[in-house]
């Protein structure tokens, strides 16, 4: 909806305060509006369309699950969890995330990098391809291939 005046009444007045007393009484016989228009218009039936939502697909950044599993495998853990000893696997995996190892009651910043740094490397990579635009060729890529980011 326009706003301001008329094109008609702007003609007559120009812009002015005669101008808008007029537009805010048009009922009077001093504005001579337009009359109806000789053109008919056609009334349309409108069809409600539902939007359909459309989810992205699912892709697996490879390098930051690569540099979990590293992280996991830092300190030897995989071969706890083989040997079927999961107190000490989940042990040498929580200390080589937080740093604090419950068996020896101590904190080390030194374990703790050398479990998180393998993360973080992987997630730092994947951004930096991603920045790059190599994601976008695995994207053109077939069926399962196209999933696999880097």
């Amino acid at each position: 909806m326009g706003k301001g005046l008329p094109s008609g009444i702007v003609k007559r007045y120009g812009i002015s305060k005669d101008a808008w007393k007029v537009f805010r009484d048009r009922n009077k016989k001093t504005y001579k509006g337009r009359g109806p228009s000789k053109t008919s218009v056609k009334k349309v039936s409108r069809r409600y369309r539902r939007k359909r939502r459309r989810r992205r697909t699912r892709t697996i950044p490879v390098l930051p699950i690569a540099g979990f599993a590293a992280s996991t495998n830092a300190w030897g853990a995989w071969g706890n969890f083989a040997a079927g000893d999961f107190g000490s696997g989940l042990e040498k995996v929580f200390a080589g995330w937080t740093g604090y190892s419950f068996k020896q009651g101590d904190f080390d910043f030194a374990r703790m990098a050398h479990g998180l740094l393998p993360i973080a490397l992987g997630v730092l990579v994947h951004k930096g391809l991603n920045f790059l635009g190599v994601n976008r060729v695995f994207s053109g890529l077939p069926s399962p291939f196209n999933r696999v980011r880097l």
